[in-house]
């Protein structure tokens, strides 16, 4: 029994890591030979993704620029079945481009606007693929201004548990996180530097515009894989 309980406790981490993600975005493998509708858009392949009415179910449409506007919309096999996503269902990931998000993933597909099921095969087939906003935000990291709490705050934590020792209660724009790209299931190492004034409001240099810096962990993602985190797309 001792033996088993030991083995459990080794693979405990692999196995946290391993679980599936309810929510993440459908990234473009290379942005530039993407299809795009115009300058401000959401990345999409050409030809659209294939979509399914469930999992293994029936094909039933597309996902794909509507011709008239180029909004991003169901495109079914008749004109009235045309329906424009709405802005929850994509990411803006910069300046000028977003991705459409998923919030449910079974059996190799993953859900978008809610209720048409896109095959992950399908996805990677047209250049594109299918990741968790933990990988997004380790990508991302350094490249954008930084990452802030959501509301109502985040513990950092001496330890990837809600059993550490709280270090820090992190709120606002003057406590920007940067993650260090080590995980532990949903938790992240991050470094933590307190700021006089935001970014895009000084012409101070990083180390004239820092009070202090702290590291620790904060359970960066929530339970369904929804980002505990926010940032600027756009920059300044």
């Amino acid at each position: 029994m001792m033996k088993k309980l030991t083995l459990f406790l080794w693979l405990l981490p692999f196995l946290v890591q391993a679980q599936t993600y309810q929510n993440g975005l459908l990234l473009p493998i290379n942005p530039e030979k993407v299809a795009s509708a115009n300058e401000f858009t959401v990345y999409l392949p050409k030809g659209g993704f294939p979509a399914y009415d469930t999992p293994n179910g029936q094909r039933i449409g597309r996902i794909d620029f509507a011709a008239h506007e180029g909004d991003v919309s169901f495109i079914g096999a008749t004109p009235q079945s045309e329906i424009t996503a709405a802005p929850e269902y994509y990411k803006q990931i910069s300046y000028s481009k977003s991705v459409l998000v998923y919030n449910a993933q079974k059996q190799g597909f993953v859900r978008v606007m809610g209720k048409y099921w896109l095959k992950a095969r399908d996805v990677q087939a047209r250049g594109f693929k299918v990741d968790n906003w933990q990988n997004f935000l380790n990508a991302k990291a350094g490249k954008l201004l930084g990452y802030y709490a959501n509301d109502p705050g985040l513990n950092l934590r001496s330890a990837p548990t809600i059993k550490g020792k709280r270090i820090k209660t992190l709120k606002g724009e003057l406590m920007q996180i940067t993650p260090l790209n080590v995980n532990q299931g949903m938790w992240a190492k991050v470094r933590v530097r307190k700021l006089k004034r935001t970014p895009c409001e000084t012409n101070l240099s990083e180390k004239e515009n820092t009070e202090y810096v702290l590291t620790g962990w904060i359970k960066i993602l929530d339970n369904d894989g929804t980002p505990n985190v926010w940032f600027y797309p756009k920059g300044c």
